[in-house]
């Protein structure tokens, strides 16, 4: 990204001259950290760029030659990671982290270096390589009394230990999180801390706490500067509303969720937004909204990343609920062939789920029951309590619908069995609507 150093400007400055070159190198990097920060990446780049045509002038015993160009390679970074251009991502950063080797008092800007450097090994699914660099990262914030990156990397480690069902030490890691957001007068870091927080109890229990900090978390959204953290609270804070039952406050965030997501730029982090409405809109029998929303997620979502699995996992279901066999079909067979070499729990789950309904409403209940098996295989020792609770549901639901069908015992004992594992998981996370939901249907026999 920076110029060779073998193609510098050879003729040092002056040390007066070198100093206001500096000052000047450090306002491009400002304005361009505020653009990256406020998702305008294409100002961003710009004032980078003007950056990057001045930096190796300085002198390169200068003290502001290295910290400088670490800043810049690490705005880089930046940029590409939330273009999700990952690989370019993780070279700009292992080459910020290496201008500052050496380094005293850089304590600050090597936290931020190392904490993105984990978030890059956390999206590669290397959960400890993630662990050591958020901690280290943690380490050089609290040294330099950096309340901000303290804050927000000890949220990013509990959401690691909460995959790795550690989550007592994740709630400790939640709380220590807050409280330094809070001493720090961090609105956005409390605001994100919050919201994982809500995630957490949301889906592993008590869910009323889960709400709890979801209102918290949306009390501080309007004063979040940081749009693509302002878009992750409202996306998680919408989906904690949507697992506790209140459609209408989920709604309230995904529609703006929604409307922040397609002003940024490329409309990055869209197809999540578009995946929740998604499920909003099934929840609410809204099925035109229901498949307008996945069959865009679907066709904006680059590639294959998980987004994308979730958003063919919506289609294959809205088609089974039709039921139009052949394009149900189409997107259980996407989702085979792209799942095949990958290992993402959730991903596995809703394509083992689809299938096993794609059998069941196919009037071939029996042989769902192998696939019905993975889901609970893949999620059972899991902290994702509310979802397995789900898919067990769901499971016992369209077996109850065969069961009246066929006038089919057997089928109506599984689906008995499933609903009452769902109730009993409902039961361990407090979720007392849904509760009340299971022991009606596990009256009717």
């Amino acid at each position: 990204m920076l110029p060779d150093q073998e193609t510098a400007a050879k003729n040092p400055a002056d040390e007066g001259m070198a100093d206001q070159l500096a000052a000047r190198l450090l306002g491009y990097l400002e304005r361009s950290e505020a653009e990256v920060y406020a998702g305008r990446y294409d100002e961003a780049r710009s004032s980078l760029l003007r950056a990057d045509q001045e930096i190796f002038a300085l002198p390169s015993d200068h003290p502001e030659r290295h910290p400088l160009a670490a800043r810049a390679y690490w705005l880089q970074g930046m940029i590409y990671y939330h273009n999700d251009r990952t690989k370019e991502a993780r070279e700009e950063l292992l080459a910020a982290q290496h201008e500052l080797v050496g380094l005293v008092g850089q304590e600050s800007l090597l936290s931020r270096i190392l904490n993105q450097l984990g978030n890059l090994e956390y999206l590669a699914g290397q959960s400890e390589a993630a662990v050591l660099l958020y901690q280290q990262s943690s380490a050089a914030a609290l040294a330099c009394g950096n309340h901000n990156v303290a804050a927000t990397v000890m949220s990013n480690l509990g959401n690691v230990y909460i995959d790795l069902g550690r989550i007592e030490e994740a709630s400790k890691l939640f709380e220590q999180s807050l409280q330094e957001a809070q001493e720090g007068g961090q609105v956005a870091a409390a605001a994100a801390t919050l919201r994982a927080m809500a995630l957490l109890h949301a889906e592993y229990g008590p869910v009323a706490l889960g709400l709890k900090y979801a209102d918290e978390a949306m009390a501080l959204h309007e004063r979040i500067e940081d749009q693509a953290r302002l878009l992750t609270v409202l996306s998680d804070c919408g989906h904690v509303y949507l697992i506790a039952g209140n459609l209408d406050r989920a709604e309230v965030c995904f529609q703006k969720a929604l409307v922040l997501a397609q002003q940024r730029e490329g409309k990055l982090g869209l197809d999540g937004v578009l995946v929740a409405m998604a499920e909003l809109n099934r929840y609410k029998g809204d099925d035109k909204g229901w498949y307008s929303s996945a069959i865009q997620a679907f066709n904006h979502a680059s590639g294959t990343n998980y987004w994308k699995e979730a958003a063919a996992a919506q289609l294959a279901r809205y088609y089974l609920d039709r039921p139009d066999w052949p394009k149900a079909r189409k997107y259980i067979t996407w989702l085979r062939e792209h799942l095949a070499a990958r290992s993402v729990s959730i991903g596995q789950a809703q394509f083992a789920h689809v299938e096993a309904i794609y059998h069941i409403v196919s009037g071939q209940w029996a042989a769902a029951a192998p696939y019905f098996a993975v889901v609970v295989a893949t999620l059972k020792d899991t902290p994702y309590r509310y979802d397995l609770a789900w898919f067990y549901e769901d499971h016992g639901r369209m077996l109850k619908q065969v069961a009246v069908a066929l006038h089919s015992e057997e089928a109506n004992q599984q689906s008995q069995a499933s609903l009452q594992v769902a109730r009993d998981l409902y039961a361990k996370i407090q979720h007392e609507s849904k509760l009340a939901e299971l022991d009606a249907l596990l009256a009717t026999h």
